[in-house]
């Protein structure tokens, strides 16, 4: 489900994309750039996080923001909220 989502959204998603659990990915239709890079990771909600926390990992990208996540990036429980541009 993760994956789906992700492509749904993403402008851009790199190899090796390892999502486990379901994240919360709310993404404005207006202008928007979600760009994803290789060996992307993301942890989040229960069974799914060895450091502890529960909650899902979220990705909030507002209109006419980018959002920009190189390669080797790992993310646990993460909430990211992005309302003109974050480059990671």
């Amino acid at each position: 489900m993760g994956h789906f989502l992700l492509k749904l959204y993403a402008e851009a998603i790199g190899k090796n994309a390892v999502i486990r659990g379901v994240p919360i990915i709310d993404v404005s239709k207006k202008g928007v750039r979600l760009q994803i890079g290789e060996h992307f990771s993301v942890n989040g909600g229960m069974l799914h996080n060895r450091i502890g926390r529960q909650q899902p990992s979220m990705l909030i990208v507002g209109p006419n923001a980018t959002l920009s996540i190189g390669n080797n990036v790992g993310l646990s429980s993460t909430a990211i909220v992005c309302r003109k541009s974050i480059t990671i």
